[in-house]
């Protein structure tokens, strides 16, 4: 019987010395070494345990109470550059329009008809089970987001084709891959390869995916990378010629 290979035996690495005790002692978190203030002096703020961040990127901006958010017209022209999608031919609905710039944008595209409206800005609840949003090729939205799934399964009842912008974590959460995502899995999945940049010129801190469902598909997801061209700039305000008071 052939001899095993002797093994070298694993020896523990030394225990790291004990730190002095009393109030002078250094604090450690996370490898980090602070002093404690001096006594009679306020505790700065760097020195407490981080706080979670619930901000969009940063600590002075909280989210829009509606989660109006518009689109960058840069994220809209990559989608439908990368489908092959023919404007002249193509009707589509926005049912979450918010200050308008999508619909501005796709009239500007030349869509044969672009119909919308916003639980805002004309009082139309989209997801109210007695209303019958009207039948058509596209529906494209940027949706808030705590009522995107929603949104996905109303609009493939009217639509053949549905995109929506969401956020990167739309696509981790667990039950929408038991559910929406089983029941309903996207055709595409279009991966902005450029961070769009806030209201105020800050950079978001997600990658923005439009995801595409087409009414009946139930094959595999085809993942895409796209690289929007130019500007990607959140607009602001009421885009012109769409509201009433714009």
């Amino acid at each position: 019987m052939p001899k095993l290979p002797r093994r070298t035996p694993v020896v523990a690495p030394p225990a790291p010395p004990e730190e002095p005790k009393g109030t002078d002692a250094p604090t450690t978190l996370a490898g980090v070494t602070e002093t404690p203030p001096e006594v009679g002096e306020t505790t700065p703020e760097p020195y407490r345990r981080p706080r979670k961040v619930r901000y969009t990127h940063d600590a002075h901006t909280v989210r829009h109470p509606v989660d109006d958010y518009p689109t960058p017209y840069a994220f809209v022209d990559v989608l439908f550059q990368n489908l092959g999608v023919d404007p002249a031919t193509t009707r589509v609905h926005e049912p979450a329009a918010g200050g308008g710039w999508l619909v501005s944008h796709l009239r500007r595209l030349g869509f044969a008809e672009v119909t919308f409206e916003d639980l805002v800005y004309s009082g139309v609840d989209y997801l109210d089970g007695d209303y019958t949003p009207p039948e058509t090729d596209w529906v494209i939205t940027n949706p808030p987001y705590k009522y995107a799934e929603a949104f996905a399964v109303k609009a493939l009842t009217h639509a053949k084709y549905v995109a929506l912008l969401m956020n990167s974590s739309f696509i981790e959460a667990l039950g929408r891959a038991r559910g929406l995502f089983t029941d309903h899995p996207p055709r595409f999945i279009l991966v902005n390869a450029r961070k769009m940049r806030l209201r105020d010129n800050n950079p978001s801190v997600f990658a923005h995916y439009w995801l595409v469902w087409e009414r009946g598909y139930g094959g595999p997801t085809e993942l895409r990378w796209v690289v929007p061209e130019g500007e990607i700039k959140m607009p602001d305000g009421l885009a012109p010629g769409v509201w009433p008071d714009a």
